[in-house]
């Protein structure tokens, strides 16, 4: 045989001995990945002191999980498919290994594993179809009933997601609040200790206090603003910006903070 079709069969068996192994690896791994998200729930219920994976304190510690072991880029329908697929993993592998060798190779991916599970071992049962209904608009029907169970479930992602999105920002607001109260407290407290000192004709002492009040409302002010503006800029930003509005807003912010610097300086050089 020519040599050259020699070494060209013998990289093509080589080839498809690797993909074989490939995908019985994928698979394997979806599983790793599924043991994981199931110990991950079961921390967060745990921690969360809950026996069902619902609810504000669940969602904030699945979240966390999640991210700490770098899974939450996931797709949210794999996730809730492979979670689903989980619990049913011995009936599912036992289905898998009659499969035929080629059609178990390229079924990996959990939401299509689960779509094809559940539609060969659901019970069948009679159809009743009247003349006016084919059986393509019954399979029509079917597979959009199948889209919107996969978006529902994106949803219900997108609202824990949500939910620990507004649990981090009001974490956010009461870190903000305890901070101008530390503020406030701090400037009684040089006002107690400077009072013996300013207490002369020209300043009397009796108009400290409310030059003190004033200084905090700029503080509160300033700090509240803050806050609201990082709000409302991680929301948007999680939308994405055009390159030529990214670049406009960076500039202005550099530009402001260079202008806070400079104010900062003026009321240093006015005392």
């Amino acid at each position: 045989m020519d040599e050259n079709l020699e070494r060209i069969g013998h990289a093509m068996m080589l080839a498809w001995s690797r993909v074989k192994k490939a995908n019985a690896r994928m698979w394997s791994d979806w599983m790793v990945i599924g043991d994981g998200l199931l110990e991950g729930r079961r921390w967060a219920m745990q921690i969360a002191g809950t026996n069902r994976p619902e609810g504000k304190g669940y969602v904030i510690n699945f979240a966390e999980w999640l991210k700490r072991y770098k899974i939450d880029d996931m797709h949210k329908a794999d996730r809730a498919k492979l979670l689903q697929l989980m619990e049913e993993r011995p009936a599912i592998e036992e289905w898998r290994a009659n499969l035929p060798d080629y059609e178990r190779r390229n079924l990996n991916n959990p939401t299509i594993v689960w779509r094809k599970w559940t539609a060969d071992t659901r019970e069948k049962k009679p159809k009743s179809r009247t003349a006016a209904v084919s059986g393509t608009e019954h399979g029509r029907a079917r597979a959009m009933i199948e889209q919107l169970q996969a978006r529902t479930a994106e949803l219900e992602e997108e609202h824990s997601a949500a939910l620990a999105r507004t649990a981090e920002l009001e974490e956010k607001h009461s870190a903000a609040l305890a901070r101008i109260a530390e503020l406030e407290e701090s400037a009684a407290r040089d006002q107690q200790s400077a009072a013996p000192r300013t207490k002369t004709k020209t300043r009397p002492a009796k108009t400290k206090p409310a030059e003190t009040a004033e200084a905090n409302d700029f503080i509160r002010e300033l700090l509240e603003f803050r806050f609201w503006f990082d709000q409302r800029l991680s929301a948007r930003a999680r939308l994405g910006f055009s390159t030529e509005d990214r670049d406009a807003l960076e500039h202005t912010l550099h530009q402001s903070a260079n202008e806070f610097t400079l104010m900062a300086q003026e009321l240093s050089d006015n005392e």
